[in-house]
């Protein structure tokens, strides 16, 4: 058994300088007049000794959360049936806090696609941030109704856009079987189209079926570059053909023009009648002159360096014709391989993906399914509804009775320290009216002092020059 001496509410304010405790009309309070300590006698333990056991470690919870939810506890015990709604309330902006943390690891891994561990990082921070400003917003206070208005739209619209802001990362974490399944099959998709779109614009030379590209392929950045450069490959082999066959030509001209000319003096000598021919036999002048004409003919022609030029030509037609035959057998391994190279550059079906293309998608998927957006606006609104829950709580609350004792004691403190401030301005001024009356009065006795010995001076004076006579 213990008795405690529990103090009347007023007890708890300091007296003013006078001695006297001002009555404070905004605490509340059952009467005005008593004023008498009561005593408690108490079968349990004494209020200075903290609850062991489970109760408490509830006790201790109790406090730390009404902490969180900005309550004083020298306050909360003036209203002590409050201690388990104010518990609920810092509970409520703790677990808000930590939905806002999630959805900021959630958030920050779809973003970067960071390591679970360095995503915690912004989400503690994030969680920190959250409680702290939730806080602030549950336990500020205003005075007149005006400021208690801007304060209720500063509360509402700073809920909002915290509760839009963590609500999506975790509306995408709920429709992420979708929203990724989507994503893989628009890539898949995507991936084929252009493959297909590749193939178009780059048709195999050596299949005479094939349909020429089109002609935007070059702009649209699908040409290769395979076909062309094969292209250029047989223009210049056909170019090489050609001037080979030339060359041939002209030196089965020249040969059968040495023929003829030879021909031509061979009769000519062997007296072979025939046109332009004499029939004489033997080395008369027309033998000579056709033998002459023939051999400077087979002498001027380059027969070396022609014949040195067409095997060059044969040797490059060999070497080409190889290039281009194995270009041509190549040519769908090579597409295929640039192909692939091309496509590995655009997002594959299996990689991460962003949060503002998870974004799009639900936006994309919300408008194809009507039952799909009112499945994903009642989520949104759901986790704007958590996140808001705390100002929401308040608000709902109303002023209560550990608000009134707080303001009453706000305004108590304000009132006693004006009256202490303006105490000790009149003291001051006191104290100053005093001191300048003494010294007046201290002046006015030094000039009567000064009267009364300038007085004895001329009653000395006027009673020697007397005597003197």
């Amino acid at each position: 058994m213990s008795t405690v001496i529990v103090p009347e509410q007023g007890d708890a304010y300091e007296p003013g300088p006078d001695g006297v405790r001002p009555p404070s009309p905004r605490l509340p309070r059952e009467t005005d007049t008593h004023r008498e300590r009561v005593i408690v006698t108490t079968t349990g333990p004494a209020p200075d000794q903290a609850p062991r056991g489970l109760v408490g470690l509830f006790t201790r919870v109790g406090r730390w959360l009404r902490f969180v939810a900005g309550v004083d506890e020298a306050v909360m015990d003036k209203v002590k049936y409050l201690r388990a709604w104010y518990a609920s309330l810092g509970a409520v902006v703790l677990m808000t806090g930590v939905i806002a943390g999630c959805s900021m690891w959630f958030a920050v891994q779809q973003a970067t696609s960071a390591p679970p561990l360095v995503a915690a990082g912004p989400a503690v921070v994030w969680f920190v941030f959250i409680v702290v400003v939730d806080r602030w917003i549950i336990s500020s206070r205003a005075g007149d109704g005006w400021q208690r208005f801007i304060l209720l739209i500063t509360r509402g619209t700073l809920a909002l856009l915290f509760g839009v802001v963590i609500a999506e990362p975790l509306v995408l974490k709920v429709f992420e079987n979708q929203i990724v399944q989507h994503v893989e099959e628009t890539r898949a998709a995507n991936l084929n189209q252009e493959a297909s779109r590749y193939v178009v614009c780059n048709p195999d030379p050596a299949d005479p079926n094939a349909p020429p590209a089109p002609s935007d392929c070059v702009r649209s950045g699908h040409d290769l570059g395979l076909a062309t450069a094969l292209a250029g490959q047989q223009r210049q082999l056909d170019e090489l053909k050609q001037q080979e066959q030339q060359l041939r030509e002209t030196l089965a001209a020249e040969r059968a023009e040495l023929a003829r000319l030879q021909q031509a003096a061979m009769n000519e000598c062997a007296g072979v009648a025939g046109p332009g021919l004499t029939g004489v036999y033997g080395e008369g002048i027309n033998c000579r002159r056709n033998t002459e004409a023939a051999n400077a003919y087979e002498a001027s022609v380059p027969w070396t360096e022609q014949e040195a030029l067409l095997l060059e030509l044969q040797r490059q037609v060999a070497d080409l014709q190889t290039t281009v035959t194995e270009g041509q057998r190549t040519f769908a391994e090579r597409r295929e391989a640039e192909i692939e190279a091309r496509l590995a550059e655009l997002p594959q079906p299996d990689e991460p993906i962003g949060l503002l293309e998870r974004m799009e998608v639900l936006g994309e998927l919300s408008q194809n399914n009507f039952h799909l957006l009112v499945g994903v606006w009642l989520v949104r609104l759901l986790f704007i509804a958590i996140d808001c829950s705390p100002v929401l709580m308040k608000i709902a609350s109303g002023k209560t009775h550990y608000d009134r004792w707080v303001e009453g004691t706000l305004d108590f403190r304000v009132d006693m320290r004006e009256l202490h401030l303006r105490a000790k301005h009149t003291e001051a001024a006191f104290t100053q009216d005093i001191n300048e009356q003494e010294r007046r009065r201290d002046y006015e006795l030094q000039q009567r002092r000064l009267r009364e010995q300038e007085v004895a001076a001329r009653e000395r004076t006027y009673l020697g020059q007397d005597s003197d006579r």
